[in-house]
This record gives C-alpha cells, sequence and structure tokens, in this order.
C-alpha cells in the first residue's frame, strides 16, 4: 500500500502541474488580447488627434478664404474711390473698407492663434505616432515570448498526459477510481499529507487515531472534514 500511496502523490503532482500550465495556457489569449488593446488604444488616439488637426486645417482655409474675399471687396472699393461724385458716398467706401480691415485683422489675429494649434497638434501626432512605433515592436516581441513560452507549455503538457498514462496504470482500479471522484468533486488537490495531526487539504485536526492508522501504511483514508484523501508523509532527515 505504501508503494500505491507514494504513486498517487506521484500522480497528484502531476495534476497540480498539470492544472498550472493549463491556467498559463488559458490566459494566453487574454495577454495577446490585452496587447493589441494597447495598440487599439494608440491608434484611436492618433485617429482621433489626426482627425481634430484636419478640422484645424479646414478652419485656417475658410479663413484665408474670407480673407481673400475680403480684399477683393476692398480692392474694388478702393477702386471705386476715384470715381465717386459724392462725399456721402466716399465716405461710405472709406467705412466699408475700414470695417473689412478690421475684420481681416481679427480674423488674422485667430490664424495666428489656429496655426499655434495646428502646430501643437502636429507634434501631439508625431509624439505619440513615435510611441506608437516604440508600441508596436514592443508588442511585438511580447507576443513572440508569449507564443514561444505557450508553445513550450503545450510540449511539457503533452510530457506530463504520457507520464500520467504510465503512472496510472501503476495504481490499483479502485484506488484510482477513488481519486478521480475526488478529483472530480472537490478543489484542489485529491489527495494530501497529514502534518502532525492536521490535514493539509482542510487545516483541521484529524483523530489522533486515524494519525496513528495511517503511520502504518496499510491503507489509505479519507478526511472527515474535506473528503479528501489523506496520508502519513514521513519526516526527511538530512
Amino acid at each position: 500500500m505504501k508503494e500505491q500511496i507514494e504513486t498517487l502523490v506521484k500522480l497528484q503532482k502531476i495534476e497540480t502541474e498539470t492544472n498550472h500550465i493549463n491556467t498559463i495556457l488559458n490566459e494566453v489569449s487574454n495577454k495577446i488580447n490585452s496587447l493589441d488593446t494597447r495598440l487599439s488604444s494608440y491608434e484611436i488616439s492618433i485617429s482621433q488627434a489626426e482627425e481634430s488637426l484636419n478640422i484645424l486645417k479646414k478652419k485656417y482655409r475658410d479663413l484665408e478664404t474670407d480673407i481673400d474675399m475680403n480684399n477683393q471687396t476692398i480692392n474694388k472699393g478702393k477702386d471705386r474711390l476715384n470715381g465717386v461724385k459724392t462725399n456721402k458716398e466716399y465716405q461710405a467706401l472709406l467705412k466699408g473698407i475700414d470695417e473689412l480691415n478690421k475684420k481681416n485683422f481679427n480674423i488674422e489675429e485667430e490664424m495666428l492663434t489656429l496655426m499655434d494649434q495646428i502646430e501643437q497638434t502636429q507634434n501631439d501626432i508625431d509624439k505619440q505616432k513615435d510611441e506608437y512605433e516604440n508600441l508596436k515592436q514592443e508588442v511585438h516581441k511580447e507576443k513572440q515570448s508569449i507564443i514561444q513560452g505557450s508553445r513550450q507549455a503545450q510540449k511539457k503538457l503533452s510530457e506530463l498526459d504520457n507520464a500520467r498514462g504510465k503512472i496510472s496504470a501503476m495504481i490499483a482500479p479502485d484506488l484510482l477510481k477513488k481519486f478521480q471522484m475526488i478529483k472530480d468533486q472537490i478543489p484542489g488537490p485529491a489527495i494530501v499529507p497529514i502534518k502532525g495531526i492536521v490535514c493539509e487539504g482542510c487545516n483541521m485536526n484529524i483523530p489522533p487515531q486515524m494519525r496513528n492508522d495511517l503511520k502504518k501504511f496499510e491503507s489509505l483514508k479519507f478526511c472527515p472534514f474535506c473528503y479528501r484523501l489523506i496520508y502519513w508523509e514521513e519526516q526527511k532527515t538530512d
């Protein structure tokens, strides 16, 4: 029975390592999606900034058009000044020209502000694009590392599966059935050691007589609290 117990413990170690690797593999997709999300966030931010830049540039062009139209009107007004016959008409033309010049001044002030905004926005975009390129390289490396780790984990999983089959064949069918039943019904390990009188599965004290029986290695027993298989773990000596 002692050999059977030791074999069950080996099987449990394989199950524990298998579960750990499966947990890692299950996270692979989430990790890759998280990296893609980081890139996507930059892409969205750059796209929004470029859209804002286009709006600013269009507004600047519209103001340029307004100034051109005003200048055309001003020039026409100046041409008409030489041909007016009354002082009233002359003053009206001057007033119109003066108002357009004032409008142009205000427009030019607005254009200067827009130029600053355009320059700042363009600088921000250039900076974001540089950061994006660096991030893209970083993400590529991280993805390669994750994929490589995943391949190694898959290989290890295959090795563990082969080992599980070999070790399972060494265990008595009734014991293997009990082990499998507990594994399917209780989270965590199906077989755990007793340290002193404490079950390592639930940290509860088992009856002293049960501990004494376990020391004989004559049979497997169930923890009366967590219902896992329990065994006496001999203390290692240097």
